[in-house]
Formats: structure tokens, C-alpha cells, sequence
């Protein structure tokens, strides 16, 4: 309300908070380093800081490494060549471990064609999840998720189309592990873009954040890449170096966390609030 009353719009106020994300970091690193260097100097003096006061003083900075997230966007002329260029990247991985943002709309118009589209993610059949979808089948949904399905490397595979709010959800809690995102259309502003990203490359891991872009999207695109580095993949063979960096959720080395959304015990609270 302030910012708006001295003239601050609702964009800037989203990239101002963007950036300061961006550059928190790097900001707690420099401030823990300098207030260590100098309480060694004023070690033996009385301006020295006992070891329980630094660490009290340090717990307030947050020092999350940053993702480390490739940023690809595609140019696409209608909705079949959208669903052509994921498959011909999909096509390069060695398991489906993703999740694809589109708005409410398209999510209830995919899932009536939910089997026809795995053919574009190497056979793997997506979940759907929207608001519409009732509780106890959304966390089914969710639990199915999370499961996945191990394929012949070994891959737990995990495909889900969903809108937003998921981000929304992914950004206060953990979730089953991807290394993928695939935005279907351009997202209405960075910040909600930077929150769909943020889905993949966790646990440490290299993720992938790929954008599609149609002609009438690119006044909202050239907004969107004004603060983040895409490289454009015009050829598959773009893809295959990042391609190799990805690692996956597997049998034999999980890198989704027991712990991730939904709970264990998801049924038994459900029980608890019908009752």
C-alpha cells in the first residue's frame, strides 16, 4: 500500500523483491566473513564476541546455496509443436522426473487426453492436479506422485501437469524430486516464474527450467528475460550438454526426501478432520 502511494507498481515491487532474493546470499556470506575477521582482530580484547554470541548473531543470516538452474526457451508456432520439441528433449533423458506449469484452464482440458499425451513424455502417464480436484484425490494424486514408476534404469519416473499453486506449495515445503520444469505458456510475471523453477535443481542437483514461447508471448517474454540468462534451444543438440549433467531419483540412490509432501501419514489426518 505505501509502495503503491509513492508511485511503486505492483511489477516493481515483484522484481525489487526478486532481486534481493538474488542478491541475499551473497550479502549473508560478506557480513558472516567480515564479522568473523574482525572479532579474530579483536581477539583477547574486550570487544571480542564469545563463540555462543556469533552463532547467535549468524542464525538470522540464510545461507542457501542458490539452485542451480538452466534456463532454455523455445519458440513454438501452435500447440503440437509445443508437445513435439518436449518430446524430442524428453527423448534425451534417461527417465521423466518432471513437472509442467500451465494455467487452470489448460490443466482441465489436458486431462481428457492424459493417455494420448505420454506419448510425448516417453510413455509416462501424467497426473493432474487443479483446484477442482477434491481432497482426498488430490493427496492420492500427490501420493502417486511421489511414488512414481521405476523404469529399465533404474529411474523413478514422475510426471505432473498442475498449475501455480503448486509452486506455491513447493516454495514452504518439500517435495518428491524433479529435475525438470516445462512452462507451457509464459508466466504472468518473474516472480511466479522464478517460483516454477524453483521446483526443480534442489538436493544440490542441476535442474532444468524451460519456457515456451509463442508469438504473442514475446512482449511478455523479452520482460521476463530482461533479469534471467535463457539460452534459446533452436536444436536438440543444444540440449545434450545439460542433458548429461542431470541426475536422477533412482532405486538405488532416492534423492526424494521420506519426508516430502504428502506425509506418511496423510490418511490417518484426513480421517481426523472428516471425524
Amino acid at each position: 500500500m505505501i509502495l503503491a502511494f509513492i508511485g511503486v507498481t505492483r511489477e516493481e515491487e515483484q522484481k525489487n523483491r526478486v532481486q534481493y532474493t538474488i542478491n541475499e546470499l551473497k550479502s549473508n556470506q560478506r557480513a558472516a566473513k567480515l564479522l568473523a575477521a574482525c572479532n579474530i582482530k579483536n581477539e583477547g580484547t574486550v570487544r571480542e564476541l564469545s563463540e555462543a554470541s556469533l552463532r547467535n548473531i549468524i542464525s538470522f543470516f540464510r545461507f542457501e546455496k542458490q539452485q542451480d538452474i538452466r534456463h532454455f526457451w523455445v519458440n513454438v508456432t501452435n500447440e503440437r509443436s509445443k508437445l513435439d520439441i518436449i518430446a524430442n528433449i524428453v527423448a534425451q533423458l534417461q527417465g521423466v522426473q518432471a513437472i509442467m506449469f500451465c494455467d487452470q484452464k489448460r490443466v482441465l482440458d489436458m486431462c481428457k487426453v492424459g493417455n494420448k499425451m505420454s506419448r510425448y513424455f516417453g510413455g509416462v502417464v501424467p497426473l493432474f492436479i487443479h483446484r477442482g480436484i477434491p481432497r482426498e484425490e488430490r493427496m492420492q494424486l500427490l501420493q502417486e506422485f511421489k511414488d512414481g514408476e521405476i523404469n529399465e534404469n533404474g529411474v523413478r519416473e514422475r510426471l505432473l501437469v498442475t498449475n501455480e499453486d503448486y509452486a506455491k506449495l513447493a516454495r514452504k515445503t518439500v517435495i518428491p524430486y524433479v529435475n525438470l520444469v516445462i512452462n507451457y505458456s509464459v508466466p504472468r510475471s518473474e516472480e511466479y516464474y522464478r517460483l516454477q523453477s524453483l521446483v526443480a535443481g534442489r538436493s544440490g542437483t542441476v535442474g532444468v527450467s524451460i519456457v515456451c514461447v509463442s508469438a504473442y508471448e514475446q512482449t511478455f517474454f523479452q520482460e521476463l528475460r530482461q533479469n534471467i540468462n535463457f539460452e534459446q534451444l533452436e536444436e536438440e543438440v543444444n540440449f545434450r550438454d545439460t542433458a548429461v549433467q542431470l541426475v536422477y531419483d533412482t532405486e538405488d540412490k532416492p534423492l526424494t526426501d521420506e519426508d516430502a509432501d504428502p506425509p506418511k501419514d496423510w490418511r490417518e489426518k484426513l480421517k481426523c478432520k472428516e471425524n
